[in-house]
């Protein structure tokens, strides 16, 4: 299992501490009509301090985390091996978004780059990132998939349809990567050889890499086998339960 470089700890009580905050707001908030409706002032003043008093405890712990904390607790990202890892996009949020974010917070935490600044650029015009969600998604990846190296791309989609697995798509393994090198600082797809190179994973709609400049598009051919090449998937725990 990689290191984690935050505080799994402080990650939870702030999730849970946010939860209860939104429970206590909407609380005071009913209480809070139902006192102005009943003219009752004294308990329309009771629930304000009452939520106010909320707020400034909930400020008081937030100003406990790192910006690495308050990232994963934000997109809910979880660690659950060396090439897996999961999040979750809120509502209104592109995975660009997401990608910005964990790019600048790197950028100052480690004094890199974490995605290619050309494709950084790029990607601001692609709409399968661009796009907010609807609704808040949780996406799984495995972005290292054993057994699919060194294989066409042909031969990968075959070896993933064998096991009952879907390929992930390139925007998905994009923010799969920041996701889990925020929460890291290891490369989702792992290290080849021990070396500084990093694999090169196939998704639908292409392939990605990381490189000394950060996470970037590959050009690689779909017929192209080296074991340096991977491939990827989309993990659906809820399928896994009634396989």
């Amino acid at each position: 299992m990689q290191e984690l470089r935050f505080d799994k700890t402080k990650v939870a009580e702030y999730r849970e501490a946010a939860t209860k905050l939104h429970e206590s707001l909407s609380a005071a908030d009913k209480r809070m009509d139902a006192a102005i409706e009943n003219g009752d002032k004294a308990a329309a003043q009771a629930a304000l301090d009452e939520a106010t008093a909320s707020g400034e405890a909930f400020k008081a712990l937030r100003s406990t985390l790192s910006r690495t904390d308050l990232f994963v607790a934000k997109y809910n990202i979880q660690v659950h091996g060396p090439h897996e890892v999961s999040f979750v996009l809120p509502r209104g949020v592109s995975r660009y978004d997401m990608i910005l974010e964990a790019h600048a917070l790197v950028a100052e935490r480690d004094q890199r780059n974490l995605v290619y600044p050309d494709h950084l650029n790029r990607w601001r015009g692609d709409a399968r990132l661009t796009a907010s969600c609807e609704s808040p998604e949780r996406i799984q990846i495995d972005g290292h998939v054993q057994g699919g190296d060194e294989k066409t791309r042909t031969q990968q989609e075959k070896f993933l349809t064998t096991k009952g697995l879907e390929q992930a798509q390139l925007e998905d393994l994009a923010v799969a990567f920041v996701a889990n090198y925020v929460a890291t600082g290891e490369p989702l797809f792992g290290w080849y050889r021990n070396n500084p190179r990093c694999f090169v994973v196939r998704a639908v709609g292409g392939a990605l890499g990381f490189l000394s400049d950060g996470l970037c598009v590959c050009d690689v051919v779909d017929d192209y086998s080296n074991r340096v090449v991977a491939v990827a998937s989309r993990v659906r725990p809820e399928l896994k339960k009634t396989r």
